[in-house]
């Protein structure tokens, strides 16, 4: 039997917005009507820093330079769905999400992966009504604080 490669239970969550306060939402996948901003969990050998760069080519085709990144020491720790559990470790329950963002003039197409079946530009306030995670609508609560 093939060894079974777990998710690491370490992960970014990278918002992108405009400086009109436009926010880049991404469509999963799923049965379910499920957006939400550029994630993904860290590899092997991976700083935050390195996942955020990589997810956001990955999903979205964009590429830029660590220096673009928003960090402000901001990561929240969650309960991992009960329909994604299966992916981790038996008995790792929780994920810590390190939070960027990644600030554009305008915005842009972007290149979906099979992970994400459409995306949109919606209104910083929308974005924050529209995303299903609690760590998400947090996220994008704090962009203003990001600005200045």
């Amino acid at each position: 039997m093939k060894n079974k490669k777990y998710k690491n239970p370490n992960s970014i969550l990278l918002i992108i917005f405009t400086t009109k306060f436009k926010v880049l939402l991404l469509k999963k996948n799923s049965k379910r009507d499920l957006w939400q901003s550029v994630t993904g969990s860290m590899e092997l050998g991976e700083n935050p820093y390195d996942t955020a760069l990589r997810e956001l080519q990955e999903e979205t085709g964009i590429n830029k330079q660590k220096s673009d990144l928003i960090f402000d020491d901001l990561s929240h720790k969650f309960m991992i769905y009960s329909e994604w559990i299966d992916r981790y470790e038996e008995s790792t329950y929780s994920n810590k999400e390190y939070i960027f963002s990644l600030k554009l003039n305008d915005e842009v197409s972007v290149k979906l992966s099979r992970e994400h079946s459409s995306y949109k530009w919606v209104d910083l306030n929308d974005a924050i009504h529209l995303v299903f995670s609690w760590t998400n609508k947090a996220a994008l609560k704090a962009i203003p604080n990001f600005i200045y």
